[in-house]
């Protein structure tokens, strides 16, 4: 029993040991960023002390009182003492960090902030997690007085939607209100604002694509909960403060049914609300204004760079210190040499925040990587309306639509085809295929075809240009149809504007004319026409050498005329010259037009003339006075 008592004294000496040596003797150096960033803490005030320093420890209960008023509200204490070789714990108060600098390292890390060789003590230092304020003071007054005006005046304000579900029960069977109370208890302890139930700012759309990327106070905090037939359920969250996105971020969570899996959603809230927040919130230690601080420096010289910004894609924007650098890119700006924060932004790409040394001649050429990924939709037939999360989009084929990441609703909303619906995940900088072989809603033709004459013959049938077979018969057609042809070799084309409903039948009967044959005149004259009757080739016989005649009668009137001309101007001329042209004219006028009406009779006469044009050849004789015309029209 002894020696197991002399244990328990051994292992509780070795902890109180270990303690005072880790818990109070730590020398490491404080990171303070990573103290502003740990979830809640607003402020970080670091207070050096030691025993053998009277101010320092009469300030104690102040420090303590001020801790008391502020720590629920944000505030973090860091208390580091001076004291050297046994590091003593602060008496009758216990901040939330207390270290041991016995060899001062902690202390020249903090005198370098000020431009010091050492601290002086006592002293004290008060950060601000967004970089709004940073103080240097010896003592409590000034930094109770910073810490009261940082609450007064600073206030971050979120207001958490109540849940929009999409997809109806397959997102949530549950009442969503659950979700909400979750987000918020997660946004109140991991975040650095309070949540509101009800708006203090009206919303109202940006009027600019320059948005401010400092924290959204008094934003918007909209929920989003998607399930689909298929499964798939989706987390979306989205930060906005007067129409401008601050940050966003999805998770997939699981479930069967209509019933979430209520640990696999709150695993999906817990990781959203981490990317979201990290999209937001961003820790800056500005430079320290000190508060009786013997000496300041008020000028240093620095050295000049001029960098340039050349992002890809381009027309970016660019702040430099949270501070505009240039409005769109590609663009180039001067700055001060030395370490600067850069960040990059574009509409719909993620936003790209660095520490960056400028030095000179320097070019940043960042690749934004995109807030969106690209959906192509085929059809089996194209000119398909397409509905994308509730909204027409346009017509198959479509490719590379920009999507938000997460999960999308596609459907088929077209009169002509039935409806077709498929839920895609679109992934950030990815493309996604989906095909739909959409039906198309169909009626029926019942076609019959005949000619003029009453008998049934057959013909290519035509829906809105495009051949679908041949009729009589029965043919589907799309509701959508309108125009029908129906074309057979020798008839004219026969056309009819129609409209049919879903699985009706109608019947359309077409009556088809005949054409007419179209000839050259006289291009059949001297051949032989396998289907002409031998009385057609001696009517086309006989006005040919009717025509030759008339023409052979014209040339002697011609003639004539010049020598009855000859023969009064001059008295030379031979009457018997005159009168055989003269007599040989009215010979060929009198038989030519003999062998016309003699042709002629013969076509009206022609048993096979039945199906064909009666042809027709009427002369017409005139004169002028100096010589004779001869025209004639040939009708067929």
């Amino acid at each position: 029993m002894k020696f197991n008592r002399q244990i328990v004294k051994l292992c509780t000496f070795l902890l109180v040991f270990l303690i005072s040596t880790f818990a109070y003797g730590s020398e490491a150096i404080i990171d303070i960023e990573n103290e502003l960033s740990q979830p809640g803490v607003k402020l970080v005030v670091v207070e050096f002390y030691a025993t053998w320093c009277k101010p320092c420890m009469e300030a104690v209960p102040e420090w303590k009182r001020l801790h008391q008023k502020y720590k629920n509200s944000g505030l973090k204490f860091i208390v580091v003492s001076a004291d050297e070789g046994v590091c003593s714990k602060p008496v009758d108060w216990a901040p939330d960090k207390s270290l041991c600098d016995p060899k001062g390292k902690i202390r020249q890390q903090f005198a370098r902030m000020i431009g010091a060789e050492d601290l002086s003590l006592p002293t004290s230092f008060l950060f601000s997690w967004e970089g709004k304020l940073s103080l240097n003071s010896h003592h409590v007054e000034p930094v109770d007085k910073a810490i009261a005006n940082y609450f007064k005046d600073t206030q971050y304000k979120i207001e958490v939607e109540p849940v929009e579900i999409i997809g109806d029960k397959y997102a949530i069977g549950s009442n969503p209100q659950w979700v909400r109370d979750e987000i918020v208890s997660q946004l109140k302890s991991k975040s650095k604002v309070d949540v509101v139930s009800e708006r203090n700012t009206l919303g109202k759309e940006a009027n600019k694509e320059l948005c401010d990327l400092s924290f959204p106070a008094n934003s918007t905090l909209h929920i989003k909960l998607q399930g689909f037939e298929t499964g798939e359920r989706m987390l979306s969250l989205k930060l906005e403060k007067d129409g401008c996105v601050k940050g966003q971020a999805t998770r997939p969570y699981s479930g069967e049914g209509f019933r979430e899996d209520k640990k696999s959603l709150t695993r999906a809230i817990s990781r959203a609300m981490d990317d979201l927040l990290a999209q937001v919130i961003r820790v800056r230690i500005p430079e320290l204004v000190g508060i009786g601080v013997a000496e300041e420096k008020w000028f240093s010289k620095s050295e000049a760079v001029v960098v340039r910004f050349e992002p890809e894609p381009e027309d970016a924007t660019v702040l430099v210190d949270d501070k505009p650098a240039c409005d769109s890119t590609p663009c180039s700006e001067t700055f001060q040499k030395g370490h600067h924060e850069v960040t990059v932004f574009k509409k719909e790409y993620l936003t790209k925040r660095a520490t960056v040394e400028f030095k000179k001649d320097m070019v940043i050429d960042w690749e934004l990587v995109p807030d969106f990924g690209w959906l192509n939709v085929i059809t089996a037939h194209e000119g398909v309306a397409i509905e994308i999360d509730g909204e027409i989009i346009e017509k198959t084929p479509i490719y590379s639509y920009r999507l938000a990441p997460g999960l999308h609703r596609v459907k088929i909303k077209d009169r002509c085809y039935y409806q077709q619906e498929s839920t895609v995940r679109i992934e950030r900088n990815k493309t996604e295929d989906l095909e739909f072989d959409a039906q198309p809603i169909q009626g029926g033709l019942d076609l019959m075809v005949r000619d003029n004459d009453g008998n049934a013959i057959r013909a290519d049938v035509y829906i809105d240009g495009e051949k679908i077979g041949t009729a009589p018969g029965q043919f589907k057609v799309s509701v959508c149809a309108e125009k029908l042809e129906m074309r057979a070799e020798g008839y004219r084309n026969y056309t009819q504007i129609f409209s049919v409903e879903e699985k009706q039948m109608i019947t359309i009967s077409a009556l088809l004319d005949k054409t007419k044959r179209e000839q050259a005149p006289f291009a059949n004259i001297g051949k032989k026409d396998p289907g002409m009757s031998s009385m057609a080739i001696a009517g086309w016989s006989t006005l040919a050498t009717g025509a030759a005649s008339i023409l052979l009668g014209g040339i002697m009137t011609k003639l004539a005329n010049d020598e009855a001309s000859s023969e009064s101007n001059s008295g030379g001329g031979s009457k018997s010259s005159f009168d055989a042209y003269k007599y040989t004219a009215i010979a060929g006028y009198t038989i030519g037009g003999a062998l016309i009406v003699t042709g002629v009779v013969l076509f009206v006469l022609d048993p096979g003339n039945e199906n064909s044009e009666v042809a027709q050849a009427i002369p017409a004789i005139g004169t002028d006075g100096k010589g004779v015309s001869v025209s004639w029209n040939v009708r067929f």
